[in-house]
């Protein structure tokens, strides 16, 4: 089942996952206007706030996902290992509906984490392209203030894959 019915460059959404990889992002003054956007068109939306910096981040990243419930610890910046942060990166998006998972201020945690940032912001595309292929959306919206600091700054680069074997 497609998750689109046409293709419509119009639509945020369709933008977000088709041309933009599953992240994209607004400016803080349209934050309004998008939420509203994303509600009448059946998302719900996680939000987690960049701006107190990384540690605040983790923890509220760490209870989104329920961690502690999941893994039995929660994360710090001592034991944020990406390949786990990978594995525990999960948000439902039944079909029809969709989640979207909104970044405010990130620009702030990039600065002094840019590195882990982008390994992140890679594992949020990843996920998409995943929920595009059950038919379902899931994108990462990243709210910056008027400086962009984070536009055009690269976060994933795609390599050709080791061959797949037929046994």
């Amino acid at each position: 089942m497609p998750v689109f019915g046409q293709i419509e460059w119009s639509r945020f959404d369709f933008r977000a996952i088709v041309h933009s990889s599953g992240v994209t992002s607004i400016d803080g003054h349209g934050r309004d206007k998008c939420i509203e956007w994303l509600g009448s068109h059946g998302y719900v939306v996680s939000s987690l706030d960049c701006s107190a910096g990384f540690r605040p981040f983790l923890r509220d990243y760490s209870d989104l996902m329920q961690w502690e419930t999941k893994f039995g610890y929660s994360l710090t910046p001592a034991d944020c290992n990406l390949d786990a942060v990978r594995d525990g990166f999960d948000f439902d998006a039944s079909k029809g509906s969709g989640h979207v998972l909104e970044l405010v201020r990130p620009d702030i945690i990039w600065r002094k984490n840019r590195k882990w940032v982008s390994t992140f912001l890679e594992i949020a595309s990843s996920h998409s392209r995943l929920h595009l292929a059950l038919g379902q959306r899931f994108f990462t919206v990243l709210v910056f203030p008027e400086t962009r600091y984070m536009t055009g700054q690269t976060y994933e680069s795609l390599l050709v894959p080791p061959p797949f074997v037929f046994d």
